[in-house]
């Protein structure tokens, strides 16, 4: 059995890796034990589990899933697009290929390859379309959109604030 890992998921969440498997929270059971399922039970009636004490004591694995194991190339892949996708979100003014570049540096992205890179770009650039507001595509939705900002008038000029 390899070392068990926890990276964070697409939304947020917490996943733990295990043998190539990711297996997400599913309930806490009493005396603090928590119970993981496999994440992909829900569509290919997966029914493998464990469970922990906190997040790295093992104390059962129920390990019958009924498809491969992830590769190791896709599992780093996740854990870099999804730990980028959170920090590019959090800074906003920063460039994607900056947080990119300083990422591969670090060492994490041996396994990637050029179209790695590049899907890992797309997903910085829509995570961070989120936050920003849709723009405006028939000039009634300007108008409503210059009606919501308050207006400043200095001297003979206006300013939208």
């Amino acid at each position: 059995m390899s070392a068990l890992k926890c990276i964070l998921s697409e939304k947020g969440k917490e996943l733990l890796v295990l043998d190539g498997y990711k297996c997400r929270f599913h309930k806490e059971l009493t005396g603090g034990i928590k119970r993981w399922v496999c994440s992909v039970s829900g569509n290919k009636k997966c029914t493998a589990y464990l469970k922990t004490e906190g997040k790295t004591n093992i104390i059962e694995v129920v390990d019958n899933h009924n498809y491969p194991p992830l590769d190791e190339k896709i599992l780093n892949r996740n854990e870099v697009s999804n730990s980028l996708k959170r920090k590019a979100s959090e800074d906003l003014s920063e460039r994607p290929l900056k947080f990119i570049h300083r990422e591969l540096r670090k060492g994490d992205g041996e396994t990637l390859t050029n179209c790695d890179v590049t899907c890992i770009r797309n997903n910085i650039y829509h995570s961070r379309r989120s936050f920003l507001p849709k723009l405006p595509t028939t000039q009634r939705e300007v108008h409503n959109v210059l009606n919501f900002y308050p207006v400043m008038k200095i001297g003979a000029k206006l300013f939208f604030l």
